[in-house]
């Protein structure tokens, strides 16, 4: 079960580079990239992918029980509508 989770993690946070046009990274996706590739050389490693995925499910699981609920997403999209 953990390993669907991370899997649907990483695939929504990753979802622009995974549709991206061949050539170079806009912006947005240096961003994500840069999100996982954690050590900064040029390459996402599996335990990068891990470490970040376990940050951000932390900061979406507000209350700390080990879940992500519904309310959690929309009160990270409230969160996030708000920067703009």
């Amino acid at each position: 079960m953990a390993r669907l989770i991370y899997f649907t993690l990483f695939i929504f946070i990753t979802y622009p580079l995974l549709i991206a046009q061949a050539g170079e990274l806009n912006n947005n996706e240096k961003i994500y990239f840069n999100v996982f590739d954690l050590n900064k050389d040029n390459f996402i490693s599996f335990d990068e992918i891990n470490q970040s995925l376990k940050s951000i499910f932390q900061l979406l699981d507000y209350n700390l029980d080990g879940k992500i609920s519904k309310e959690e997403i929309i009160e990270l999209k409230k969160f996030i509508e708000s920067l703009s």
